[in-house]
């Protein structure tokens, strides 16, 4: 059976887009202890694109492979976040689940930063240093290939427990970022003021449950 193919969308989607990507990011790296900052949507090469500064990084000294390869693997779960996003926000703008091929069309075709490059850009980079780390090295191109499948499924199902665990509260957190002051260059909420957003995002989500029951 043919999948529904993914829609072209308008800038504006785009922009939205781009929203709940940084935000999913930003949320991750929260619960992951990294450093969180302002959030930047512009144009990058005639596209909607993120500007956000990434601020995943170590909070201490590195000492070892193995601390090495735990941040990487960290950094990838950031980056994963994003990815898991824009496939919940192509979910709820098209009404249907998102099969396999279409999580790989989103995978291979996502937000680019302001240097055109996407998650997967960054990951299979991370992927190849957390391979000579965790796997004995090898010529073998193919082997090095599935290494980094085995690895990058690891953490994307990691990822996905975590996701899921503030999914509801990234999308009322988005509502409220898209709802702020753009410019005619964008879009840029600072640090403080997202703090402030996830806060009443919390609150109307309690708001919602409560009203569920």
């Amino acid at each position: 059976m043919e999948l529904p193919p993914l829609p072209t969308l308008t800038n504006e989607q785009q922009e939205d887009r781009v929203i709940v990507h940084d935000l999913a990011q930003r949320l991750m790296a929260m619960e992951l202890g990294f450093g969180t900052g302002q959030i930047s949507v512009g144009m990058s090469f005639g596209l909607p694109s993120s500007l956000s500064k990434n601020r995943s990084k170590a909070s201490g000294k590195l000492n070892s492979a193995t601390d090495v390869a735990a941040h990487l693997r960290k950094r990838i779960m950031v980056l994963s976040a994003g990815v898991i996003g824009e496939v919940h926000w192509f979910h709820k703008l098209l009404g249907f689940d998102m099969e396999n091929g279409h999580v790989e069309s989103i995978y291979q075709n996502g937000v680019i930063d302001g240097a055109t490059l996407t998650d997967k850009d960054k990951i299979q980079e991370l992927l190849i240093i957390l391979c000579g780390i965790e796997r004995e090295p090898s010529g073998n191109y193919q082997l090095l290939e599935e290494q980094k499948l085995e690895i990058f499924g690891e953490i994307y199902q990691q990822s996905t427990r975590i996701f899921d665990s503030f999914s509801e509260k990234l999308f009322i957190l988005a509502n409220l970022t898209i709802s702020e002051r753009w410019s005619n260059r964008g879009l840029s909420v600072s640090g403080e003021r997202l703090a402030e957003l996830e806060t009443k995002a919390e609150t109307l989500l309690i708001k919602s449950l409560s009203t569920c029951e």
